[in-house]
């Protein structure tokens, strides 16, 4: 069977939902049988686009292809994604870059963020705080910033995300608070504005949510896998389930145990291992059943 036609066999169910159990060294199983199938073909496997969970997966994966690929010596990568990296460039291969991914103000640098922030803190407490505390300050703002725009909330309501027996018992230290996050429900906005920036997990939420849209439409024309990923973030929980339902594309889950029987997914709730799976079937996937998630081969078949 050629690397072409495993692939496609493999992404004819809708939604294409596949796992490698727990336990397993997950990209040498995910990389085997795709590797057996392109043998006669290892320039093939240039056309296949494999999104994986992060930059280390990427290099992890890229490594275990060039140890294990059957011919040795030269070999074609797939073209390997980080999720947290998504750009224009997946656009264009999808089909094209939509006005909203064109019209995007760029991503301001990570460090010159961190700086302007570590001000702001500085400035924020009368000028009294060392650098240092400042900095650690500026951290702690930017995982928030990162936390708000990757889940799409919206800063300016962050005063009415606590719930009010929460706000009457802290008090004044509630106050303060919001004080200090006037750093960036205020300010920091129209920073980034005078600077034509934007927040980089704000953007990767926008172009992931227009890649999932063109891959939705159809656009891509060849072979699409995300694996390793569970989906907790919005935005890559559409992306995977415009994938699971493409005509040439398909989901690896990790850790979804295909041995767990009837009475024991009915069990299953959001706090036991398996919960995730459960709420992903529901949110992403329009509630299909556990059967959807089918064992990954071990061998192209």
């Amino acid at each position: 069977m050629t690397g072409t036609a495993f692939l496609e066999r493999l992404a004819a169910p809708n939604p294409a939902l596949y796992s490698i159990p727990a336990g397993r060294p997950f990209l040498e199983e995910l990389v085997h049988p795709l590797l057996d199938a392109y043998g006669a073909d290892p320039v093939g496997l240039a056309d296949v686009t494999i999104f994986l969970p992060n930059r280390r997966a990427v290099r992890s994966l890229a490594e275990v292809i060039h140890e294990r690929h059957p011919e040795g010596g030269a070999v074609s990568l797939p073209r390997l994604r980080a999720l947290g990296d998504v750009d224009e460039t997946d656009l264009l291969f999808s089909g094209g870059v939509p006005e909203v991914a064109r019209e995007l103000p760029p991503a301001i640098d990570p460090q010159t963020r961190r700086l302007i922030l570590a001000q702001l803190v500085h400035r924020a407490q009368g000028g009294q705080q060392r650098w240092a505390a400042c900095l650690d300050g500026a951290d702690a703002l930017g995982r928030l910033l990162d936390e708000c725009h990757t889940d799409d909330i919206d800063l300016s309501r962050l005063e009415t995300l606590v719930p009010p027996e929460v706000v009457e018992g802290a008090a004044g230290h509630w106050q303060q608070s919001l004080e200090f996050l006037s750093i960036v429900t205020d300010y920091w906005p129209k920073i980034l504005a005078s600077q034509g920036a934007m927040e980089p997990a704000a953007r990767r939420r926008i172009l992931m949510g227009a890649l999932a849209d063109s891959v939705a439409a159809g656009a891509a024309a060849k072979p699409i896998i995300v694996a390793g990923s569970l989906g907790t973030v919005r935005a890559t929980g559409q992306l995977m389930a415009a994938v699971a339902r493409a005509s040439q594309g398909l989901v690896v889950l990790p850790g979804f145990d295909t041995d767990l029987d009837e009475a024991g997914w009915a069990e299953v709730d959001p706090p036991h291992p398996q919960g995730v799976f459960r709420e992903r079937l529901t949110r992403d996937f329009g509630d299909a059943g556990r059967e959807a998630i089918l064992p990954w081969p071990r061998e192209a078949e």
